[in-house]
């Protein structure tokens, strides 16, 4: 991370982990799992991202950015504009889980790699789709503000996740984090990380 320059870094890291996941493919088949990466440096957020796992910058309890995801769903949702009479949307033939790039998969990987400057008070959300396609995400927004008071935030969110899902539950991750800094030298600061839960649910 002393790199110049943090999007080669991540996007360097990325590659290196999809060969590790790659290497893992045997003959029961492929391995094959998805990535979201954030390195603050500094004001700014940098982050890197395969599949459809996302970040969600969260700004005055509003989504300011958010990756997108490297679905078929999400293809044919780009390309509405100059389809809009798509069969497969109209049919439900496309899934969400239904990825075209992920780590460990026979592709040519090309990681989204993005980057953002922050403020005082924004809320740095990582989660797998396990997460965020079982919650009402308008609902984690509006209850964003209160994450650097409630240590249970992101365990509570978790569970209805996990509540909502059932035994169909896939893979619930999130990870939450308050940004704050300090205007006295040093200058900012990534001090403030409130809340922190993950669970794996087979």
């Amino acid at each position: 991370w002393a790199s110049e320059d943090p999007i080669n870094s991540l996007e360097y890291l990325c590659q290196l982990t999809h060969q590790k996941v790659c290497a893992l493919t045997d003959s029961r088949g492929m391995a094959c799992t998805t990535l979201v990466i954030l390195l603050v440096r500094d004001m700014d957020a940098y982050w890197v991202h395969v599949g459809d796992s996302r970040f969600h910058l969260v700004r005055a309890q509003k989504c300011f950015l958010t990756t997108k995801d490297h679905s078929l769903l999400q293809l044919h949702l780009d390309r509405l504009e100059e389809n809009p009479d798509d069969e497969a949307l109209k049919n439900g033939t496309v899934r969400a889980n239904q990825l075209y790039m992920c780590l460990g998969a026979p592709v040519d990987l090309e990681p989204a790699v993005n980057a953002s400057s922050l403020k005082s008070g924004d809320v740095l959300l990582l989660s797998s789709d396990g997460f965020w396609g079982q919650v009402d995400f308008s609902g984690v927004l509006q209850s964003s503000d209160r994450l650097g008071e409630d240590p249970d935030w992101s365990q509570k969110w978790v569970d209805k996740a996990s509540e909502k899902g059932g035994d169909r539950s896939d893979n619930i991750t999130l990870i939450a984090a308050l940004f704050s800094f300090d205007e006295r030298p040093p200058g900012a600061m990534f001090n403030c990380i409130k809340a922190f839960f993950r669970r794996l649910i087979h």
